[in-house]
């Protein structure tokens, strides 16, 4: 160990040597100017150091300490580092009991009872800084030798923790008004404890990227053996109310920007020797007008991170959200907002759970008939949602979550997207079947667009008629009341005639209208030509598809008082297909 001092100036009050047993005592102040230790990696620097008190060196190889001093310091322009890491300090002052172990080359243990302040603070290493407060204000610092100690309170102030300056660094990924912890050990083992940590006026920055989130290491699921980590104790954590989270998701193909405000957060009984102990936990926050909330029971330390919890959302806007839409369901989402209940639990690295979710007001912007929301539920993104909403606009799902975040190749938000397109098809195939109890009333048709849409069961028409029977006018009943719920839904109806259905019918019509009784007597005497060998008009079979068209909407506007600017004509259609029967198609 070696200590220099550019100068140095000692006075005392008194001063006393005994030779035996070897012992310098003395009362009085000391000032140095550049003052420095150096002992193996440690360096200790000070621009300025003063001491003020009583000072006692024991030289005797068999005295317990080297150096018992009782007094105040006060040190400016401090440096302490070991190895990279660095502390450093504009100010500091400390007052109390001072005592080093007898010296081996290294520096001595340190042991004693102070309070201490401390200025301007930085911990940092090249390329890294770890920490920065305004002000440190620490009582009741006890040390033993063997590295144990115990603290019984410490402030920050202006605190900000992890940040990396320089090109493609990162700012500081948390900052607090104020932190403050109370009642923390360290043992000689490495076990750290701590009876509360609070922090006031925080704000956390999360930026995540295809990498994970800066500033964080990649996280693994294997555990550390409990003997090659040390361990932590926390009774209490608490995040004041005036907290803020800045979230910025910059893995996806258009960046996510959320800020959440009034963010508080309690969290108790944190112990990393428990892996499988619940640590309760509360959270609320906003995000905009935006109310979330949430509760439950953590296992942050367990091999696979685990826990339970139930939370809320209220009024959250959802345009924000939209990238996550278009990246895992393919469409964006132009307005809505969203309330929801949810509930989740992790065991063993398997997420299950739920969500209760109520979508108000929910539009897209240019739904791409490819995306795979339409793909998972079978059916074009407009007709999904149309067939969706309530009397209010409002669309409720209910969605399971579930996988296992053991997989590297498992992400939540694929899950839910997923999950939500399942909910989609099962909700909206179960809505048909409450108006149409026959699955088979549910197909998809190509339309004259030669896109993939949504179909009820056709209206069957006999050959040749536009009369709507009596299982059609029940059928249409049930369409009315369809769209009677669901009040954005619109329908097209599109009559079809057939060559080889209504055509010979049609022939036959034309031909006893035009011979009258002759074609009369022909039919009695087995006279008349076969139905099929006369021509078809196909302008009637025209005619007559879009008069089965017409019938149905009429049916619908007259009887059901169905709006009719909410149904569409489209086209009218003759099919040649030997298969094909006469009826009218409902499109969605």
């Amino acid at each position: 160990m070696a200590v220099t001092a550019a100068t140095a100036q000692l006075a005392a009050r008194s001063a006393k040597y005994e030779a035996k047993p070897g012992r310098l005592s003395w009362d009085g102040t000391l000032h140095a100017e550049r003052h420095q230790l150096v002992a193996g990696d440690t360096r200790i620097e000070h621009a300025s150091l003063d001491w003020a008190g009583a000072t006692r060196f024991d030289f005797a190889a068999a005295a317990a300490s080297f150096l018992h001093a009782e007094g105040k310091a006060a040190a400016a322009g401090t440096r302490i580092a070991v190895g990279p890491l660095a502390l450093e300090a504009e100010r500091m002052t400390a007052e109390g009991v001072f005592q080093h172990a007898r010296p081996d080359g290294m520096l001595p243990p340190l042991a004693g009872r102070m309070d201490a302040a401390l200025d301007n603070v930085w911990v940092r290493e090249p390329g890294l800084d770890w920490m920065r407060a305004s002000h440190v204000q620490v009582g009741d610092l006890r040390l033993t030798p063997g590295a144990n100690a115990s603290l019984g309170r410490l402030e920050a102030q202006g605190l900000a923790v992890l940040a990396r300056p320089g090109k493609g660094g990162f700012p500081w990924r948390l900052e607090a008004r104020q932190a403050v912890m109370e009642r923390a050990t360290l043992a000689g083992d490495g076990t750290s404890s701590f009876g509360s940590v609070a922090l006031a006026g925080a704000r956390a920055r999360a930026t995540r990227t295809k990498d994970g989130f800066l500033g964080l290491p990649e996280t693994t699921n294997e555990a550390a053996p409990d003997s090659a980590r040390p361990r932590m104790i926390l009774r209490r954590l608490h995040l004041g109310g005036d907290s803020r989270i800045d979230f910025v998701d910059r893995s996806l193909s258009e960046p996510v920007r959320l800020t959440l405000e009034g963010v508080e957060v309690d969290m108790s009984d944190l112990d990393s020797f428990r892996p499988d102990h619940d640590s309760p936990f509360t959270a609320k926050a906003r995000i905009g007008a935006a109310q979330l909330s949430a509760q439950g029971r953590a296992r942050p330390f367990a091999a696979l991170v685990g826990g339970e919890m139930k939370g809320t959302v209220r009024a959250l806007e959802l345009p924000p959200l939209s990238p996550y839409a278009a990246d895992t369901m393919g469409v964006h989402l132009q307005t809505g907002q969203l309330d929801a209940e949810l509930a989740l639990s992790i065991t063993q690295g398997k997420l299950d759970g739920g969500m209760q979710l109520v979508l108000n007001e929910l539009f897209v912007a240019q739904p791409d008939p490819n995306a795979p929301l339409a793909k998972s539920a079978d059916m074009p993104v407009e007709t999904v949602l149309d067939l969706l909403r309530d009397s209010d606009n409002r669309i409720r799902l209910s969605i399971p979550v579930r996988g296992d975040l053991a997989n590297p190749d498992f992400d939540v938000s694929d899950a839910v997207g997923q999950a939500v397109g399942g909910a989609l098809r099962s909700t909206v195939f179960t809505t048909l079947k409450v108006a149409f109890p026959l699955a088979g009333l549910i197909s998809l048709v190509i339309d004259d667009s030669e896109s993939r849409r949504l179909a009820l069961e056709p209206l069957g028409f006999a050959p040749g008629s536009e009369t709507l029977g009596a299982a059609e006018t029940k059928r249409l009943d049930a369409v009315a009341a369809l769209m009677a719920q669901r009040p954005t839904l619109k329908l097209t109806l599109c009559g079809v005639a057939t060559q080889e259905g209504d055509g010979p019918a049609l022939a036959e019509r034309r031909r006893l209208e035009e011979l009258g009784l002759l074609a009369r007597l022909q039919n009695m005497v087995g006279a008349a030509p076969n139905p099929r060998a006369l021509p078809v008009d196909a302008a009637q079979l025209t005619r007559l598809a879009d008069a089965r068209a017409l019938a149905a909407k009429t049916f619908l506007v007259e009887q059901r008082n169905v709006d009719p600017g909410r149904l569409f004509v489209c086209r009218p259609r003759v099919e040649a297909d030997a298969k094909a029967l006469p009826r009218v198609d409902l499109v969605l």
